[in-house]
């Protein structure tokens, strides 16, 4: 059978949305469709490779392919049954309950059958520990635990999104793709994505049917037009998939990854407007972040602890980027994060099998040239462009997780694209001389008691200049005598302003000698 090239332009490095939607698509169509299916970024998009044809890849996701309905999408067990509002309890939210009745009452075979063996393992864990009528409360207090009986009893396909969720050491560490343990601020996002589930292809049928999706009932005076129209299920995986126009969406909120439908103050073209998600785009989403799972190693974090390794996700560091600024960095006690992480995304140019995407995905690293890795957006920047990539991946997008919707709720804010290309002139022997005085400066200068503005604002402007050396070539900006020269200067300036710290000693110590290689023109 000859295969088809898609360009899906609906699947886009931006927003992430889009980004982790692509990944969505490739995922479920080589695990459940198609295991020969490559995918790759070009022009912008995501092109697929794979025997089925647009209308059949359609028709996965709808109803299933052929006069046998098969293969057909089955979604993936995501549920959180840990989290405020799940309907695994007496007390749970109610059209989350009902939901899961739904899903325990279909009779098998169907395309939910991953998601009912999940739903019945947990209904055991849960019953056999007493724990189905545990009080919101006592929930909260027992949440390691359950979270902990979780992962030892499900079945491979709910812990890969378990591992993308969060991963349990001490205590939880969370994978920030997916909120806080599934939860985006107040909000259940697991339960948000079994109503998109029932919304577009059903428990085991939609809600509204096609007809009535697409002519709505006309407004009266006691129940005036609302402005969200349902789309037809069809009409919106064309538009989420190949970037067709629709009509209407879901008035559920897109969330963190789609910034412009999230359906808060200021972040679209009104002041105030409701939102108009593609039910599609939201289910395929989450379906894409299920591959970030996180690695089981831990890295030294900002605050000297060890912390979960996710997918190219390191601590973000303000470089004088227009849509940030110092104080989205982490304070002190890692408490007040106004950007909870930074994501480095991979775009590959050669057509790659999911298990390729798999073994980039699993290692999840940046490495510097001194075989560490990645802590923070300065690191990240040293090490692709010291020493390009081994994996095929030649561009990155960097994305911010940045606290902009009131608290608790964020937003992905693209901040640039980084090109993998190994620079001309590598900067990582002498960039090696201050190491120690960077990491003093990242670790020990932060915001909070005993550190003024003006000590914060010179850390700054010596980040900007390390990441103006360091993308110096990526913008073309200036000579690398004068890039050098600024990361001298921004040195001596932290340095001036510890100095006059009563606690100066414990802070920093101050730059070590350094080659004549820093002069211009040595």
């Amino acid at each position: 059978m000859a295969g088809s090239v898609l360009e899906l332009r609906g699947c886009t490095p931006e927003p992430l949305g889009n980004y982790l939607k692509g990944l969505g698509v490739f995922r479920l169509i080589a695990e459940q469709a198609d295991p020969l299916a490559r995918a790759w970024w070009k022009n912008g998009v995501l092109w697929l490779y794979t025997k089925w044809s647009s209308d059949e890849v359609i028709d996965f996701f709808i109803q299933g392919i052929g006069e046998y309905k098969t293969p057909i999408y089955s979604p993936t067990p995501i549920f959180a049954p840990w989290g405020g509002r799940p309907g695994f309890y007496g007390d749970g939210n109610q059209k989350a309950r009902d939901r899961l009745a739904s899903l325990r009452a279909l009779s098998p075979p169907n395309r939910f059958s991953t998601a009912q063996h999940t739903i019945k393992v947990t209904d055991d864990v849960l019953g056999s520990r007493g724990w189905t009528n545990l009080s919101k409360k006592r929930r909260a207090e027992l949440k390691p635990d359950i979270v902990a009986a979780m992962r030892n009893a499900w079945s491979p396909s709910a812990v890969d999104w378990y591992d993308a969720c969060l991963s349990l050491e001490e205590d939880a560490r969370f994978g920030f793709l997916f909120g806080t343990g599934g939860n985006e601020g107040s909000a259940d996002i697991t339960n948000n994505f079994w109503e998109l589930i029932e919304e577009t292809i059903g428990l085991p049928t939609p809600k509204t049917d096609t007809q009535e999706a697409l002519m709505p009932m006309p407004p009266t005076p006691e129940k005036p037009a609302s402005p969200i129209l349902k789309t037809d299920k069809r009409e919106a995986l064309i538009a989420a998939l190949f970037g067709r126009p629709r009509v209407g969406g879901t008035s559920k909120t897109a969330g963190q990854h789609f910034p412009l439908a999230a359906g808060s103050s200021n972040c679209g073209q009104s002041f105030v407007g409701s939102s108009s998600a593609n039910p599609w785009d939201v289910i395929l989403m989450m379906e894409g972040a299920v591959l970030f799972a996180g690695a089981t190693t831990k890295r030294l974090s900002q605050y000297g602890k060890g912390k979960a390794a996710f997918p190219f996700m390191i601590d973000h560091l303000a470089t004088e980027e227009l849509s940030t600024s110092i104080n989205d960095e982490a304070k002190q006690d890692g408490q007040i994060v106004r950007c909870r992480a930074e994501f480095w995304m991979p775009l590959w140019q050669s057509p790659t099998s999911l298990p390729e995407i798999h073994n980039l995905l699993s290692e999840g690293r940046l490495q510097r040239r001194s075989g560490e890795t990645t802590e923070h957006t300065l690191h990240a920047m040293e090490a692709i462009r010291t020493l390009g990539s081994s994996r095929g991946v030649e561009t990155f997008h960097r994305v911010g997780l940045f606290e902009r919707r009131g608290k608790g709720y964020y937003l992905a804010s693209s901040l640039g694209f980084h090109d993998t290309t190994r620079t001309s002139e590598s900067f990582a022997t002498l960039l090696a001389e201050i190491d120690g005085f960077r990491q003093q400066a990242y670790r020990y200068l932060r915001s909070g008691p005993g550190i003024p503005d003006r000590v914060m604002r010179a850390r700054q402007r010596f980040h900007a200049a390390l990441a103006t050396l360091l993308e110096r070539e990526n913008n073309r900006a200036g000579s690398a005598s004068d890039a050098l020269l600024g990361v001298l200067v921004g040195a001596s300036a932290i340095e001036r302003e510890v100095a006059l710290l009563k606690d100066r000693d414990q802070l920093l110590t101050p730059c070590p000698a350094l080659t004549n290689s820093w002069l211009p023109n040595h």
